[in-house]
């Protein structure tokens, strides 16, 4: 379900970055959903990028990924945090779209991961 927004945080992870960090913001700031899911291509995506290139854009995450595992009370601390920003960047901003799209769909979004290219979700009848 969630291959997409592996995909994309595997190949591109600034991009994964901005939109998680965007979304967040957004549902901080407003209680709404961020209007585009995210921006694709912003400050955020920029500056990870350009952190990522000298091999520093787990710091970045690590602090993102512990402003979100504190919004939604999710166990942990900054040790992991940092641990899973720098060695499995992929993963940890992978869970941290789905944490923000669960919020997104309880809100009545399709939520702004990119799991939505996959296509709609078929329903069983039976």
């Amino acid at each position: 379900m969630f291959v997409c927004s592996f995909i994309v945080s595997w190949f591109a992870p600034c991009v994964m970055y901005g939109k998680n960090k965007t979304r967040r913001e957004a549902l901080e700031q407003t209680g709404r959903p961020h209007a585009e899911g995210g921006e694709i291509l912003g400050n955020d995506t920029i500056t990870y990028a350009a952190l990522n290139c000298f091999g520093c854009g787990w710091i970045l995450g690590m602090s993102n990924r512990e402003a979100t595992r504190g919004r939604y009370r999710i166990d942990g601390d900054s040790a992991s945090d940092c641990f899973l920003s720098c060695c499995c960047a992929p993963c940890s901003l992978t869970q941290e779209s789905r944490e923000l799209e669960l919020e997104e769909q309880a809100l009545g979004a399709t939520g702004g991961g990119f799991s939505s290219l996959m296509g709609p979700k078929k329903v069983s009848v039976y």
